[in-house]
């Protein structure tokens, strides 16, 4: 009898611990999934827009001009995360219903003042809400994606899809307003995302080399104050 109880015993020790190994793997084959998954379907998404953009460009060299959309002004589809940070305060947004009710948009927004990179809204350190702007109205003023420190100026491509725009003061020697560099991702699930993942290059304007997430930055206040 007691031979059975111990054989028991260990079965069940055995299972536990079985069990205590599978639960992380699953989740890290699951977020590794989903990853793919992601970065899948906005190629195939991007895949259709791709003549329209090379049209786009070869108008930009032609007339000589510079365009200040984010990624060689290729549009954003809805539900994908856009990272920004100013210095090292990171955050981000999943633009929704781009072009819905006119030329407007819904949008999650994301951010945390630590100095962290995890945008999880499960923790207690991340600010996290839903803002809408437009539509909008010829003559008036642009729109734009503003939440915590961040703000980026947006328009619409078509329903489903926006531009979003670095700041053109990036570009002045003598600027004195920071400015928010910007990463557009190929991913939807915002609690799996790390911002400052080294794979995440971050741009303050279209000729910026740009620079990785786990690169420590001073503040752009501190930067500007060094200027002056």
């Amino acid at each position: 009898m007691r031979s059975m109880l111990r054989f028991r015993l260990r079965t069940l020790l055995v299972c536990v611990a079985v069990i205590a190994v599978l639960i992380p793997v699953s989740q890290y084959s699951w977020r590794r999934y989903v990853t793919y998954r992601d970065a899948r379907d906005y190629a195939a998404l991007q895949a259709t827009k791709e003549d329209f953009v090379e049209q786009q460009r070869k108008m930009q060299a032609e007339q000589e001009s510079v365009s200040f959309g984010i990624d060689d002004s290729r549009p954003i589809p809805d539900g994908f995360v856009v990272l920004v940070r100013k210095g090292d305060v990171f955050g981000c947004f999943v633009p929704l219903e781009q072009g819905v009710k006119g030329e407007s948009l819904k949008y999650k927004w994301y951010y945390r003042t630590d100095g962290s990179g995890v945008l999880d809204p499960s923790s207690s350190a991340v600010e996290t809400g839903e803002s809408f702007v437009g539509p909008y109205q010829t003559g008036g003023e642009s729109l734009k994606v503003a939440f915590g420190p961040f703000s980026m100026g947006w328009s619409g491509h078509e329903q489903g899809w926006g531009y979003l725009y670095y700041d053109p003061q990036s570009l002045d020697e003598d600027r004195t307003t920071p400015t928010v560099a910007i990463c557009a991702t190929d991913q939807r699930v915002v609690d799996y995302l790390d911002a400052r993942d080294s794979r995440w290059i971050y741009k303050h304007h279209p000729d910026d080399a740009g620079v990785a997430g786990n690169v420590d930055l001073e503040s752009d206040e501190a930067q500007d104050r060094g200027a002056e």
